[in-house]
């Protein structure tokens, strides 16, 4: 049991690190998809806009739960917002790399411009759509 007790503070310290190390992957994995050509939003997005954010959230994400009433609320002046659950966009998801959520990504003129992963408040996420239509 002594030895237990005594591992246990290292044993803690490999989680946090592994966590850290985690969120350092997917922020660099974000960082590099600036500049990328997007997939094609056709199957989402009718007509064409310069610039579009999509939303990729999930029903089991906690965040996500949080922040989807805001993003609808946006989405209704903003018609370029456009919310999609990773289960339902799955082949989209994959094509744009999301690998957690929430997961904001910006395409202007079929580029990628911004990754924001993880919640935004209100007028962040406001910014980051543009004026509205």
């Amino acid at each position: 049991m002594q030895t237990l007790m005594s591992a246990l503070p290292y044993v803690l310290a490999a989680i946090v690190a592994a966590f850290a190390m985690l969120q350092l992957v997917l922020l660099l994995k974000a960082r590099r998809m600036r500049g990328r050509p997007a997939p094609d939003l056709s199957a989402v997005l009718p007509g064409t806009h310069a610039r579009v954010v999509l939303y990729f959230h999930s029903a089991h994400c906690g965040a996500c739960r949080a922040m989807t009433p805001m993003v609808t609320r946006l989405a209704a002046r903003h018609p370029n917002l456009v919310a999609l659950d990773v289960a339902e966009h799955g082949e989209l998801a994959r094509q744009f790399g999301v690998s957690a959520t929430p997961t904001l990504i910006r395409v202007e003129n079929g580029v990628i411009r911004d990754v924001v992963l993880g919640t935004l408040s209100e007028s962040k996420l406001a910014a980051l759509v543009g004026p509205a239509s």
